[in-house]
Order: structure tokens, then C-alpha cells, then sequence
């Protein structure tokens, strides 16, 4: 299980560095909480799962992003 410890940080660095470029702000008290005001989008991740609230047209939107993202 030590050899997966580094996996779990690269993909924390490699998800936030592309919520930062794609606009959206990190959380203060924690760094999976990312809010995209300008679309009014929240997000937390846990993991590799992604959990967005917000309206629909929105959250369309974010999925096309991410999805060319990853």
C-alpha cells in the first residue's frame, strides 16, 4: 500500500492544476472544494469522483470541459 501513496498525490496535483486553468477557485479550508462562481458551480472531490452541484446549462457545460480535459 506505500507504493499508491504517490499515485494519490499526483492525481490530486494533476485534477487541481486543471480546475485552476479551467477557472475555478480552491477551497481555503479544503483543497477538494472548488467553486466556479462565474458559472455558480461548487465542487468537491473525493477520490476520483467529482460531485458538482449546480444548474443544468451549467453543468453541461462543465461536462464537455472535463470531459476533454480527461
Amino acid at each position: 500500500m506505500y507504493g499508491t501513496r504517490r499515485a494519490a498525490t499526483l492525481w490530486e496535483e494533476t485534477y487541481s492544476r486543471s480546475m485552476l486553468q479551467l477557472g475555478l477557485i480552491q477551497g481555503i479550508a479544503s483543497p477538494c472544494f472548488f467553486n466556479y462562481s462565474t458559472h455558480d458551480l461548487q465542487l468537491v472531490v473525493h477520490g476520483d469522483d467529482f460531485t458538482v452541484l449546480g444548474c443544468d446549462a451549467d453543468l453541461d457545460g462543465f461536462q464537455k470541459t472535463i470531459q476533454s480535459e480527461f
